[in-house]
């Protein structure tokens, strides 16, 4: 769900939704470079993936039909990652990807504002802006 300026106040927690978050990076378990990281991604990171993903239903409580899978199913700009929900107290969010994939959504095509949409953008960088400014303690609590 994402919060439109126009359906009401722009307030901290509707700005961020995931303010719980785990991310799993699996890398090459040996210093490897080129070809060899290219090979090692497609044949065994990705199945890694998977298989974290796995272990993780296995023994935590998810939210049923929130399971993303970017990897089979990359977005337009080229993200790739596992997204899964999984509820201990409060739903919180968990991302499964390779460090390849996971350098690419943090400072490739893929960074956080080239997925977000341009209102819960511009709401994120409003609160942005005020803590900046030092209003931090007024934004939370608004």
């Amino acid at each position: 769900q994402r919060k439109s300026l126009s359906s009401g106040p722009c307030t901290f927690q509707s700005a961020v939704r995931d303010t719980v978050a785990m991310r799993v990076v699996i890398e090459p378990p040996f210093d490897t470079e080129g070809s060899a990281v290219d090979r090692w991604e497609e044949e065994m990171g990705h199945s890694l993936c998977y298989d974290v993903l796995e272990v993780i239903h296995r023994h935590h409580k998810q939210v049923p039909g929130r399971v993303k899978d970017y990897i089979s199913a990359p977005k337009a700009n080229g993200y790739r990652s596992l997204h899964t929900t999984l509820l201990h107290r409060h739903p919180f969010e968990m991302q499964i990807r390779t460090g390849r994939m996971h350098r690419y959504a943090e400072h490739g095509g893929a960074s956080h504002y080239a997925y977000k949409s341009p209102e819960l953008s511009q709401c994120y960088l409003q609160y942005i802006s005020t803590i900046k400014s030092g209003g931090a303690l007024a934004a939370v609590a608004a």
